[in-house]
């Protein structure tokens, strides 16, 4: 697994396995699910069942019938996106490559009728096809979900049942829609122009009012909820991007948005141990850890209640979880551990930030955990007229600024980087680069201990103790 979409901010891509426009790939699920009715109610879904299960089962009933034309488009984009980025014998490479993976190449293979006329004398077809496909998806996405009955939404056995009768699933499953859809542009298939038109009943590109919609539904899906506002309000605030923001090109937002990390980690789950202390032991506990990290960490799944922090062992591989009373218990923390510090949430510092300013000398580290264009906005109200310095790894980039004794920490996607230079400069941002050990001449063996360790336990830490605080 090389890259991953899970409903998040970001897309992840895996720093074991990457592979070069994967990035692009994920940005497609992306794209799918967060620009259409029926995608963005999945992504809300998802999202509400981290708090509460009771609809898990249309959770996992929607998504699968989605999935398969997700991949589809998502393969078929990628794999043409290479004519575009490499040019079109890499291309010809990488359909070659993809036949050891059976799924995805059957997958690719799909759509070929698509790609009977495209050479390498008219490569720029290949572009063109990438779009259509992808048009194509977001039409069999962008399902009139406001007209299934709240009785569908009952049970399992209701929703269905309600698929089952007359043409809905035409109207209601993607994956009927988009087999319908690619039918209907097939020059080797008959044209059923009626049921494209019962299809087509009310579809948009590009639909403004996505947010509203999804929300009202998500409403009259739970509409025996006592807790629905609570919870929503817990999740609606989150980042979107705006695609035409500063005329970068799909691909180019891809790179941006990428975030790399562990993934097959991720997926097993979180490898360390956890426990839990009180206010009064952090210190002691700290003292027992000779090579470790004190984490600040902003409230289980965002929500601002409980200020929590860790003492992360990366020798034991070991976590020990407490809580911070107040901006001075956490200054007097801070100041009496020995370990780094770092915050691993933008949301927390500022409440403490005047605070922190006053007696607290030693560096604070800021580790991002989200890909830059949702940490923009904390990097210009907190890192504005400061130095910068990027340093490149083997499978991902970190970009480094400095302000005082406060260093943020931002991963980033390889192929961003020839356009994170610029992504910055169109911030109007008062930043000056630096070469990387010039600017952190004695910090560069602790900045990358704390990087390796940080794909080792990533933020499961956060999903474990909601469990214990719920």
């Amino acid at each position: 697994m090389s890259g991953k979409y899970n409903y998040a901010n970001e897309t992840l891509i895996d720093i074991k396995e990457y592979e070069k426009n994967v990035d692009i790939h994920e940005m497609i699920h992306k794209i799918l699910t967060s620009k259409t009715t029926y995608g963005f109610m999945v992504d809300l879904l998802h999202r509400i069942c981290l708090f509460d299960e009771q609809k898990k089962w249309l959770f996992i009933l929607l998504e699968e019938n989605m999935n398969r034309m997700q991949e589809i488009i998502a393969t078929n984009y990628e794999i043409l996106s290479y004519i575009k980025t490499d040019g079109f014998q890499e291309y010809l490479h990488q359909v070659e490559k993809l036949k050891k993976n059976k799924r995805y190449y059957k997958y690719f293979g799909r759509l070929s009728w698509t790609r009977t006329s495209l050479s390498e004398s008219n490569q720029e077809l290949g572009e063109s096809i990438a779009y259509q496909i992808l048009a194509i998806g977001l039409l069999a996405l962008d399902v009139n979900i406001w007209n299934i009955p709240e009785e569908a939404y009952e049970s399992e056995k209701n929703f269905k049942r309600f698929l089952s009768k007359d043409n809905n699933m035409n109207l209601y499953n993607p994956n009927v829609r988009f087999d319908a859809f690619i039918k209907y542009t097939n020059p080797d298939f008959p044209k059923d122009e009626t049921l494209i038109k019962s299809m087509m009943l009310d579809c948009q590109l590009g639909r403004d009012n996505i947010y509203e919609i999804c929300v009202l539904e998500i409403l009259k899906i739970y509409k025996n909820s006592d807790n629905i506002f609570q919870v929503l309000q817990r999740i609606i605030g989150y980042s979107t991007i705006d695609m035409s923001s500063y005329g970068y090109t799909i691909e180019e937002l891809s790179y941006l948005n990428a975030f790399p990390t562990n993934i097959n980690d991720i997926m097993d789950n979180y490898k360390f141990e956890l426990s839990f202390c009180d206010n009064n032991e952090i210190i002691g506990k700290e003292r027992l850890v000779n090579k470790g990290l004190l984490r600040i960490d902003n409230t289980m799944l965002g929500c601002p209640i409980n200020n929590t922090l860790a003492i992360v062992d990366y020798e034991k591989g070991t976590a020990v979880y407490s809580w911070f009373k107040d901006a001075d218990n956490l200054k007097y923390i801070i100041n009496n551990v020995k370990l780094s510090v770092a915050f691993f949430d933008i949301r927390t510092y500022p409440r403490f930030k005047k605070e922190l300013a006053i007696g607290v000398s030693k560096n604070i580290y800021f580790v991002m955990e989200s890909s830059i264009m949702y940490n923009i906005d904390f990097i210009i109200n907190e890192f504005n007229d400061s130095f910068y310095g990027i340093v490149l790894y083997a499978t991902y980039g970190l970009l480094g600024i400095r302000k005082e004794n406060r260093i943020l920490l931002q991963l980033f996607s390889l192929n961003a980087k020839n356009i994170i230079v610029d992504y910055l400069e169109k911030q109007n941002l008062q930043l000056s680069q630096k070469e990387w050990n010039e600017l952190f001449p004695d910090l560069s063996m602790e900045i990358e201990e704390i990087i390796t360790n940080y794909f080792k336990y990533f933020n499961f830490a956060l999903k474990i103790l909601d469990k214990k605080y719920s």
